[in-house]
C-alpha cells in the first residue's frame, strides 16, 4: 500500500488530503462555543506535533536541517495555525456555515496554483486550458456561496 500511494501523487497529495481536510470541519463546528479557541489551537498543535514525530520515525533520513528549512517550516506552521484560528473564530458567528466558508477558504488553491505556475515553472508540465478551466470553476464555486 505504501508504494502504491507514493507512486500516485494525486491520491497521496490530493484526494486523501481533500477527504481529511473535509473531515476537519466536524470537530471545528462541534467544539465551537464549547472550547475556547486558544485551547483549540493549542490542542491542534499538539496533534500536528504528534504527526511530525511519527513522520520522523517513519520517513526521516536523519539528515541535517538548515536554518532556512527550519524557518520556512515554522512560518508555514504560523500561517496554518492563523488560518485555523480565523476559521474557528468565524464559525463562532451563528450565521456562519461551513458550507459557505469552506469554498471560500479553499480558494487558496488558486493562490497555490499561481505560485506553482510563476515561481516554480510548473506551467511547463500542465495542460494550460484545463488549469484555467479548473481555476474558473473554483472562482465560480466561491462566488455562488456569497
Amino acid at each position: 500500500m505504501k508504494n502504491f500511494l507514493f507512486e500516485h501523487p494525486v491520491i497521496l497529495g490530493g484526494i486523501i488530503p481533500m477527504l481529511l481536510f473535509g473531515l476537519m470541519t466536524f470537530p471545528i463546528k462541534i467544539l465551537n462555543g464549547k472550547l475556547h479557541f486558544s485551547y483549540y489551537i493549542l490542542f491542534t498543535g499538539i496533534g500536528v506535533t504528534l504527526v511530525g514525530i511519527l513522520a520522523i520515525f517513519l520517513f526521516s533520513n536523519k539528515g541535517n536541517i538548515t536554518l532556512t528549512q527550519l524557518s520556512l517550516s515554522i512560518v508555514n506552521g504560523l500561517l496554518w495555525g492563523t488560518v485555523t484560528l480565523l476559521i474557528f473564530l468565524a464559525l463562532r458567528n451563528p450565521t456562519a456555515t461551513i458550507s459557505q466558508l469552506s469554498p471560500l477558504y479553499n480558494g487558496n488553491t488558486l493562490i497555490a496554483m499561481i505560485i506553482g505556475l510563476l515561481f516554480f515553472a510548473e506551467w511547463q508540465n500542465i495542460v494550460v486550458w484545463k488549469t484555467i478551466l479548473g481555476a474558473l470553476l473554483i472562482i465560480l464555486g466561491g462566488w455562488f456561496v456569497l
